[in-house]
Order: C-alpha cells, then structure tokens, then sequence
C-alpha cells in the first residue's frame, strides 16, 4: 500500500511544499493500519485555499480528520500544533531573566519572524475510547520539525508548549468526529 503525493494533483511545486509532502508521508505511513488494505492505494491530496501559518500543523489535522471520515483505522488520532518563543530565542536563557514566552499556533508573520517548531503526538487508545489516562507515558512524538535557529535551552519549553496544543486540538477533534457520528 502507498500513500500517494499528499499535495495536490500536481506534483509539489517548491521547497516547502516538498517538504510537508515528504513529511505527511511518512507521518501518515508509519500511523496507519495499512495492513488492512492489501492491494490497495490511500491517497491523500491537500489542497491550501490560505496560508495564514501553521500550514504543516493545519494538513496533519486536515488529513487526520478526512482519514476517520474515510473510516480508515488509525491507533490513535495523529494531532499537530506549532509552538514559537518570542523575541531573540537564540541567545541562552538567562534563568533570572525570563522575559521570552512560548507561543501557540502561529500566524504567518510570527512564524517568519520567530523560531517555530511543529510537533503531532498521537496516543496509543483508539479513536472513540474515552479510557484514556491523561499520563505522558501514552503520548507519542509522531511528527517533529524545526526550521528555524533556537537556543538549545528554549527547546524543552516550545516542546512541551507543543504537546499540550497538540491534546487541545485532540479534545477539539474528538468532539467534532463524536458530532458527526450521533449526526
């Protein structure tokens, strides 16, 4: 089974659009139970109407949405977030000095501005189980990336910022796939 081109019908045109292709892919790969489909093709095409930031983080929930719509069986719901720091993030911390603050979701001017990573966690419970245990020990790092030069002493900080973005947008989705279904 493979996951097709994840950008469009066309092939990705540009750095970045290469990029989130290349990394929806191996996302979305290794997070479903392709062996339940022998013989078969998943495609997942995204098409961008406005790129107002979170572009990477937007797909992934995106794809993650339109996958339980599909009813294709996923372990757990993949969710992503974008974290940022504000102002120079990349000199070291001074820990009597804390003046820079982690961000969530960044619009697009933040992000060309500011250090950003884009993290998607996923848990080990099924899709509609509500038997999960609010324990770290059961959330996966999925998807990872950072573009942009940061102190290494922020990365724990954005990281962790991140993670609780990404169970936000899992309660969000949850409610929403939970809708649909009593639809």
């Amino acid at each position: 089974m493979d996951l097709l081109e994840p950008l469009s019908a066309n092939p990705p045109v540009g750095r970045q659009s290469s990029r989130i292709a290349t990394t929806l892919r191996s996302a979305f790969q290794s997070h479903l139970h392709t062996y339940l489909y022998p013989h078969s093709t998943i495609s997942i095409h995204v098409s961008v109407l406005s790129a107002d930031g979170s572009l990477l983080a937007a797909a992934i929930n995106a794809c993650t949405l339109a996958l339980v719509d599909a009813g294709i069986p996923m372990p757990g719901l993949l969710t992503s977030c974008t974290a940022g720091m504000s102002g120079s993030a990349s000199t070291p911390r001074d820990p009597r000095n804390d003046e820079l603050d982690p961000l969530l979701d960044l619009s697009l001017p933040e992000e060309q501005e500011l250090p950003v990573l884009t993290v998607g966690t996923t848990t080990c419970v099924p899709v509609g189980e509500n038997n999960m245990d609010e324990e770290e020990g059961e959330m996966k790092v999925a998807v990872l990336t950072m573009d942009s030069k940061l102190h290494c002493t922020y990365i724990d900080t954005m990281l962790a910022v991140g993670i609780d973005g990404c169970n936000q947008i899992r309660e969000l989705l949850e409610g929403v796939i939970k809708g649909s279904s009593r639809a």
